[in-house]
């Protein structure tokens, strides 16, 4: 079990990129199959005491998702990470690439590559933006082609596809572990936190081994728990 910060040194060492994403949901496997780590920079309260950076730019009413990302980046970012991946997630995340630019360059940093994907927020009924959409990830994968000299293979984007379907699959065998009263939640939320600063393939060793450590029996079938509190 490292830090997140352990863990960030580690991959930085490593032999692929680290790419830092805003929560919740980027194209892990695209990215990972074009030969970049990439890492849902969430979870950061174990390794952001304080936001008196991020205070400086974002107002102290925003979420501390938000805040503590910023804080993150700020002061953290030309160590740990090697390029950052923004999309427009939520109100607060929408407008963080500038800035998180204007951030690290007042605080004497040096500014890695950042890469945008803009989701459309039309529903189908309203408009078609499939196209638009397409286009923005084939702008994507031309500008990571570019920057890191990898080429899209879509043999390595299906090998990234099923690296990730095991890894959720394993995420929801604990999860109804809890549930069944082999597994605590608050272990529950620990792997997972940690899993979340691991390569995909070291996630899926460490959650692997915590199911294969688990008791076989469940617990009795009116005495299980089916409902797990989540953020």
């Amino acid at each position: 079990m490292e830090t997140p910060s352990q863990a960030l040194t580690r991959l930085k060492n490593g032999s692929r990129p680290v790419i830092g994403c805003l929560p919740l949901y980027p194209p892990l496997e695209l990215l990972h199959s074009m030969g970049l780590t990439p890492i849902v920079l969430w979870g950061l309260s174990d390794v952001v005491p304080h936001v008196k950076d991020a205070d400086r730019h974002i107002q102290n009413f925003a979420c501390s998702v938000a805040r503590r990302l910023t804080q993150f980046v700020i002061s953290e970012w030309e160590e740990l990470l090697d390029g950052m991946f923004f999309y427009n997630a939520g109100d607060t995340l929408r407008n963080l690439p500038e800035i998180l630019r204007q951030g690290v360059v007042l605080s004497g940093g040096m500014l890695h590559p950042q890469f945008r994907v803009h989701i459309p927020m039309t529903s189908p009924e309203q408009a078609d933006a499939s196209g638009y959409l397409k286009k923005e990830f084939e702008n994507l994968i031309e500008n990571l082609e570019t920057f890191y000299g990898v080429e899209f293979s879509e043999d390595r984007f299906a090998d990234s596809v099923g690296l990730y379907d095991r890894m959720r699959e394993l995420c929801r065998q604990l999860e109804q572990a809890v549930s069944q009263r082999r597994l605590s939640f608050a272990v529950f939320c620990r792997v997972l936190t940690t899993a979340n600063f691991l390569a995909v393939n070291e996630q899926i060793v460490l959650l692997e081994s915590v199911l294969a450590g688990l008791p076989g029996k469940p617990a009795e079938a009116g005495d299980t728990a089916r409902v797990i509190v989540s953020g």
